[in-house]
């Protein structure tokens, strides 16, 4: 067969061409198909697995942006919470592992979480969805498949809590140029200086805010700390005339509306008084004494808004406890003017800011051994004055002259018994007992420490838009002397001021057994005064103050706002307070119904004697009481009335605000 016979014979027919063209295009399209489904199944899981990370992602910056715990399950709400508001709903199909919290490490150049930790300051989220392996396919590749999810934030932040002591100049204003005088005499005797403040200049301090971290930055550049190093600057030592000015700087950058331009200017004007006054006397004062931030919180961004009058108030307390000066104030007592001599032994602490959640793991510590303690605490102040009474004891309360002369019959034979005086026997002389109501002038000294009230955070909670911190707190406790502190009023002072713990007090004399040795021939020789004793008054009475818990609680806002919000709610800003009314019942029992005790004479105990002596003593004392009382019961109101209107200070009780910002200026980030 020949060539051309051969190729006609094995070339296909054209019904053979379009069978095969049929085929392959066929085989094509079913590769084309495959390639979609798989395209289109794999484009879907891609899908799936995107979004879930997606939520997961945000679920997990939620928790940790709003401080979710472990511990206490919150964690595992916030979640919940905010997956249903990103539309993935928990069911069969879509789950939510439990959270895990902890710390963040670093492993081998990685950052990891580690779960050992009891830290919740990373969060790990992690979520599943299961289904179908192919939407095209069915089950050719299995029923279903299971995707997974996991994200992990950290918080780069740490909430931030804040207390404030009250002032009772608060929210008031003064009207009266007395007012504004008074003032003026305080603080300026404090500061060693004269002040002459006006009312406009006062109500400006009063109602003006300064943030504590602005402040805190002026400083800063002011004498060259470098920026954000607030503990550096809180132990740096600097001058009165520095915090002044720092406080001057601040305000004049200050913008508002034209009331608190205003206010700002006022204060600014009384501002410039108080620095100069502060260059008489200038120490080197530490700002950590009278504000504190703990240890390890981050301030990053933070605010914290005090009142000008209060923050002033406190350096100018501070700088006095440095300084040697007591200050010198002029006041109102039983219709005379009397000298009241106010000496700083601690100053204030007004406003503590810190980490609550640190806070809360040292509450169990000393507050001097917590470095992260969340504390506030008032003024511990010395104070002293002199009273002197122009009349007799006898012209207080009648009768009592007769009652002191009825005691001399019934003194000598005891007397004689038990001191082995020759009371009443002629032997070539006779001793004679000379029983002396002290004469006018009648001077005594009161003393009046006041150690300070206190504040600290010990627990906390951020749950969702409902927070909380736990605060107890004490009232200030008190103790009062009454006696001779010295010979004269000046000295008093010097005494009291310049003693290292207690001043030393000795009784005021109120009735004297002296003795006068008589002859027939020589008649009676000098007296010899409290030879047989006497009677007398001297007082020491310590009163405690209260002790209690308070719990502010949100979601009200005025009840526990955001550091950030702290200027629009300080007029409404809700104050807790602890009250001690028995501490001041109990001082104001202690001046009406003042013990009075017997001298000892020549080393033997006169009490003894007085005991025998029976119901005669016992009216005298009820007299000297009487007439005791009626001069120390009205001085304590006007004092209690000075220190709350000048100094800011309610010995009745302790009024405390708390901040508190879960999430406000702090930022979470993505680890994994």
């Amino acid at each position: 067969m020949s060539y051309l016979a051969r190729v006609k014979q094995i070339r296909p027919t054209k019904h053979q061409e379009r069978g095969a063209v049929m085929l392959m295009t066929t085989s094509f399209m079913l590769l084309g198909v495959m390639c979609l489904a798989l395209v289109v199944d794999t484009g879907r899981l891609y899908v799936i697995k995107r979004t879930l990370q997606r939520q997961a992602d945000v679920a997990a910056l939620e928790v940790a942006v709003r401080g979710g715990r472990c511990d206490d399950g919150s964690a595992q709400q916030i979640a919940q919470e905010n997956l249903a508001r990103n539309g993935f709903t928990l069911d069969a199909e879509h789950q939510l592992a439990l959270p895990e919290c902890g710390d963040i490490i670093v492993n081998n150049h990685m950052r990891q979480l580690d779960t050992a930790s009891s830290s919740n300051k990373a969060i790990a989220i992690s979520l599943s969805q299961t289904t179908p392996a192919s939407m095209i396919a069915g089950g050719a590749f299995g029923e279903s498949i299971t995707i997974s999810a996991r994200a992990v934030a950290s918080a780069n932040g740490s909430p931030l809590a804040m207390l404030t002591l009250r002032s009772t100049l608060l929210n008031v204003n003064i009207t009266k140029n007395s007012k504004a005088k008074l003032l003026s005499d305080v603080f300026g005797g404090l500061l060693g200086g004269n002040l002459n403040i006006s009312v406009g200049a006062w109500n400006g301090l009063i109602h003006t805010d300064i943030d504590i971290f602005e402040f805190m930055d002026r400083l800063a550049v002011n004498i060259g700390v470098s920026a954000g190093e607030y503990d550096n600057l809180l132990s740096t030592e600097v001058s009165t005339g520095e915090l002044i000015q720092a406080a001057i700087d601040v305000l004049e950058q200050q913008n508002g509306t034209p009331q608190v331009t205003l206010n700002a200017l006022e204060a600014i004007v009384a501002l410039d008084q108080i620095l100069l006054a502060s260059s008489v006397s200038s120490s080197q004062l530490k700002l950590g004494e009278v504000v504190s931030l703990a240890a390890d919180a981050d301030y990053d961004g933070a605010k914290a808004r005090v009142q000008l009058y209060q923050f002033i108030q406190g350096i100018i307390l501070l700088a006095n406890q440095h300084n040697a000066v007591s200050a010198v104030i002029p006041i109102d007592l039983l219709g005379n003017t009397v000298d009241l001599a106010i000496k700083v032994i601690e100053p204030p602490q007004f406003a503590a800011i810190g980490d609550p959640a640190a806070a809360k793991d040292e509450a169990y510590l000393a507050v001097n051994n917590s470095p992260n303690r969340i504390y506030v605490r008032s003024a511990q102040l010395r104070m002293v004055f002199s009273v002197s009474l122009s009349n007799e004891l006898t012209s207080l309360v009648s009768g009592l002259s007769t009652a002191v002369s009825n005691l001399a019959s019934p003194l000598v034979s005891v007397i004689n018994g038990l001191l082995g005086l020759n009371l009443g026997v002629l032997l070539g002389g006779q001793d004679q007992l000379s029983i002396l109501l002290l004469p006018a002038p009648f001077r005594f000294d009161i003393n009046l420490d006041l150690a300070g009230g206190d504040a600290r955070v010990t627990d906390f909670s951020c749950q969702g838009n409902e927070k909380s911190l736990t605060v107890p707190v004490k009232t200030a406790a008190a103790t009062l002397r009454i006696g001779k502190m010295g010979t004269s009023a000046n000295d008093a002072k010097e005494q009291v001021m310049s003693a290292q713990s207690e001043p030393t007090v000795l009784p005021i004399p109120l009735v004297d057994f002296g003795i006068k040795h008589c002859s027939i021939l020589f008649g009676c020789g000098a007296r010899v005064p409290f030879a047989a004793g006497g009677l007398g008054l001297k007082v020491k009475s310590s009163v405690f103050g209260a002790e209690g818990t308070l719990l502010f609680e949100s979601p009200a806002e005025e009840n526990l706002p955001d550091l950030g919000n702290m200027a629009e709610t300080r007029g409404s800003q809700v104050y807790q307070s602890i009250s001690s009314a028995s501490l001041i019942e109990s001082l104001r029992d202690t001046l009406s119904g003042p013990e009075i005790t017997a001298y000892e004479a020549n080393g033997n105990t006169l009490g003894s004697v007085l005991m025998l002596v029976g119901s005669v003593t016992n009216t005298v004392v009820a007299l000297l009481k009487t007439a005791i009382s009626t001069v120390l019961s009205p001085l304590l109101d006007p004092l209690l009335t000075f220190l709350i209107e000048n100094l800011g200070l309610d010995l009745a009780k302790t009024e405390v605000a708390a901040n508190l910002s879960c999430h406000a200026n702090q930022g979470v980030s993505m680890v994994m």
